[in-house]
């Protein structure tokens, strides 16, 4: 079955889409700069970040574990060039800087993959940031 649960939400250009802890779901929106959080039991959609964001792009989720950006969301900052963590509502920090505008983020245990945009005469790349 298929539920649409945006019809009271207003999305400018939604991009990315990434799980969190049970039951969370967190949406990336380029349009209106912001990070929306669904909780999927009730349906549920709220603001989750909006400071400090230049086209959020793709995103995951960092759960548990020593690092400095443990149980908190990584996001694609895309005209940023950089790869933010957050943990909702203004808490957004730096994590990874870039030379190139980053586009995608995937988390392999302790290893970051991060995507990059061609610019400025420079190809588009992949990133591996270990011990993360």
């Amino acid at each position: 079955s298929v539920v649409d649960y945006g019809s009271g939400n207003l999305m400018g250009r939604p991009w990315g889409i990434a799980l969190g802890e049970p039951n969370d779901l967190y949406v990336s929106d380029d349009g209106t700069d912001e990070i929306l959080h669904m909780d999927m039991t009730t349906g549920t959609v709220s603001l989750f970040e909006w400071r400090r964001l230049d086209q959020p792009r793709g995103l995951v989720w960092l759960s548990g574990g020593p690092s400095a950006f443990a149980d908190s969301l990584l996001i694609a900052n895309r005209n940023a060039r950089t790869v933010s963590s957050t943990q909702g509502l203004g808490q957004t920090r730096s994590a990874v800087y870039l030379r190139n505008d980053p586009v995608d983020v995937h988390l392999v245990g302790d290893t970051l993959y991060i995507l990059t945009e061609p610019s400025q005469g420079s190809p588009g790349r992949i990133f591996v940031v270990t011990g993360f």
